[in-house]
């Protein structure tokens, strides 16, 4: 596949992404401003990579969509990951910010609440077991 470029046209799509870049530029000051890309940062960056490829489609959109799925393949991992992350330190800030009476673990609350509540799905038994007198579930009412 051999792409014939014209100078005037690779002039004109310089002059369209800086032109872009520089908008782009207070766009995205502004989310981070207002917080809007906090912890989602990466997708903007994917968003002026689309735009920047698909300027590249003016010399060739065969071009383009392979550039296109070269930035998928390398960009899609790092971008869900820089996700993950922010919502991982989300979680942890979130715990952080709860009182320490808050904060039981999973074991030791599913201990508490075994010696609390008796469940016998089998039996169809559900009741607290400080109850001294638990109402069996009669199946032939349900």
């Amino acid at each position: 596949m051999e792409i014939k470029i014209e100078t005037s046209q690779v002039l004109v799509v310089y002059l369209a992404l800086i032109i872009f870049g520089i908008l782009y530029n207070q766009v995205i000051g502004w989310w981070i401003r207002e917080k809007f890309l906090e912890g989602y940062t990466s997708l903007a960056v994917a968003g002026g990579v689309l735009v920047t490829v698909g300027l590249t489609a003016v010399f060739s959109w065969q071009f383009a969509l392979l550039v296109l799925g070269a930035f998928c393949f390398s960009g899609l991992p790092v971008a869900l990951g820089s996700i993950w992350r922010y919502v991982r330190a989300r979680q942890r800030d979130q715990q952080a910010m709860r009182p320490p009476w808050l904060v039981i673990p999973n074991e030791v609350r599913k201990r508490w609440w075994d010696t609390l509540y008796h469940a016998d799905p089998e039996a169809n038994e559900y009741h607290w077991k400080t109850d001294p007198n638990p109402e069996p579930v009669d199946e032939k009412k349900s």
